[in-house]
């Protein structure tokens, strides 16, 4: 859109600008989940964030490349489990204020 309005050189500025919000929305999204799975797991292990977090990234990418259907494929059990253990935890947390205020 930029290109068709701005010009050829605004387009490309615009999609770069694309590109590097991309690249850098995932890595700090996996940074922020690596930072949080291995704040759980022991000391030892915190040497390991960079090679997990480069896997992980690397694994990103051949999924992407390998298109939509197969990346949905295997997204989806995650998802899933996403969606479920939320549940869960609204539930829980909607049963035990009805509990608090019952006992009150």
């Amino acid at each position: 859109m930029a290109t068709k309005l701005l010009g050829q050189k605004s387009g490309v500025v615009s999609g770069s600008a694309l590109l590097v919000d991309y690249v850098l929305t995932i890595a700090v999204s996996i940074a922020a989940a690596l930072g949080c799975a291995f704040q759980l797991s022991p000391n030892g292990l915190a040497r390991l964030k960079l090679p997990a977090a480069t896997i992980t990234i690397l694994g990103l990418m051949v999924l992407n490349i390998r298109g939509v259907r197969e990346s949905v494929l295997a997204l989806t059990p995650i998802f899933i489990i996403f969606l479920l253990t939320h549940a869960i935890s609204i539930l829980g947390g909607i049963m035990d204020m009805r509990g608090n205020s019952l006992q009150q």
